[in-house]
């Protein structure tokens, strides 16, 4: 008698497999690449079913595997002696595929089951920092980190050393505000939207990550411009956001030397007199961005290929222009833009560019509220103004083309709707 487990029963499924890639990312690096290699195996072995999204946005996937392509090229001609520069870059196909096995994976995956686990995620992280920030040590033992300075302790939350609480928070905690709306419940009770935005907001502003801070207000921002139908709640959010942050802030005096001591520094500096005295003048990211441009102008086409910045910095770091500032090199130029162009061209660059103003016009000509939701989540990653990681590691990659994947899903679902509507009236 041949043993089988009910439909319903049966988690084994490859779709459910995006269950644990977003679980990987609470795990560290080394899960989230076995999580994406899994799916590269699914790419191929479920590649005629994949192959319908890929038809449907041929132009979007030619592009990026283009994009991919270059990378490999540069890193071939400026590093060909180098068999692992090599095959890293040979295999960021990985993320390159990865968008349309999520959109292959949402479109069979119980969507109610899926989008409760990655709030449950949410809500716990959530919990975690409350936790540590009142108890200076979290629910998995991690304590806070003092970085020198008794005002700086930073909480890192069940991510532990790595300060990813308020980039996880802001990324995909409002991911998943967005997606929950497909609950009945909390579609029903606007309220429920309400505790839960004001419990994500605060545990993002006491992670003490400044960088969050503009993503916040970048998808707010986003919201009120093109959010036509939700433009007001992202207006009465901004507000909500900007009391929350005074309140908190205010009544803590190490959020208060994280957010408002530097900035209260910059504010005494005469700008006319004393141009050089500027914070951001001083820090290693200014330093960082005339370094990869110094790279950009040896090596316009195809750049220095991959973690081109890392590798090369030092040769340009020392000219004479440059000597002034410090902290010149590392393991990237913290700005995205910047880090393409150094690593794969200005011809890498545009290409990127390309890519996401596609998207951007495919999102404007939708209209999908969801989707500009989703979008702006997008567009505060590639924002040119934010300090960012490294686009080309495993953390930042994966964030970025998860996220992407979610909102190609949502445009197909929203193109063969309208198709099959158009075919009725027809």
């Amino acid at each position: 008698m041949k043993f089988t487990i009910p439909e319903k029963y049966n988690f084994f499924k490859d779709y459910n497999i995006i269950f644990i890639l977003f679980f990987s990312f609470c795990l560290g690096n080394i899960f989230i690449n076995l999580a994406t290699l899994i799916c590269s195996f699914i790419f191929i072995i479920k590649f005629k079913e994949i192959k319908i999204y890929i038809n449907q946005l041929s132009d979007v996937f030619y592009l990026i595997l283009f994009f991919w392509f270059i990378l490999v090229l540069s890193t071939i001609i400026i590093d060909y002696k180098n068999f692992n520069s090599i095959f890293k870059s040979i295999s960021y196909i990985r993320f390159i595929i990865l968008p349309f096995v999520i959109i292959y994976m949402i479109a069979k995956v119980d969507k109610k089951k899926f989008i409760i686990f990655i709030n449950f995620l949410i809500i716990l992280l959530i919990f975690d920092v409350f936790f540590q920030f009142y108890f200076k040590f979290d629910l998995f033992g991690y304590n806070l980190k003092d970085l020198g300075n008794p005002r700086q302790d930073r909480i890192g939350g069940f991510f532990g050393d790595e300060f990813v609480a308020g980039g996880y928070l802001s990324l995909f905690g409002f991911l998943s505000l967005f997606l929950i709306s497909e609950i009945k419940t909390f579609r029903e009770k606007k309220y429920l939207y309400l505790i839960y935005l004001s419990a994500l907001l605060t545990a993002i502003i006491i992670t003490g990550d400044r960088v969050s801070i503009i993503l916040i207000f970048g998808i707010f921002l986003f919201n009120a411009i093109f959010n036509k139908n939700l433009k007001k709640y992202f207006l009465s959010s901004m507000l909500l956001f900007s009391f929350l942050a005074v309140l908190i802030i205010q009544n803590s005096n190490k959020l208060s030397y994280r957010y408002i001591d530097n900035i209260n520094e910059i504010a005494k500096i005469n700008i006319f007199k004393e141009p050089s005295k500027i914070g951001f003048l001083n820090t290693p990211w200014i330093s960082h961005y005339l370094v990869s441009i110094e790279m950009i102008k040896e090596k316009p086409i195809l750049g220095f290929g991959n973690k081109g910045f890392r590798k090369f910095c030092p040769d340009y770091s020392d000219k004479e222009k440059l000597s002034k500032y410090k902290h010149k090199c590392a393991n990237h130029p913290h700005n995205t833009y910047f880090e393409i162009a150094v690593d794969t061209g200005i011809f890498g660059l545009a290409i990127f560019v390309i890519f996401n103003f596609l998207i951007f016009l495919k999102v404007l000509r939708n209209k999908n509220t969801k989707i500009l939701l989703i979008y702006s989540i997008v567009f505060t990653i590639i924002n040119p103004i934010r300090p960012s990681g490294s686009f080309f590691s495993t953390w930042s990659a994966a964030t970025y083309w998860v996220i992407i994947g979610v909102l190609l899903y949502f445009l197909v679902k929203d193109y063969n709707k309208k198709k099959i509507i158009n075919n009725n009236l027809h």
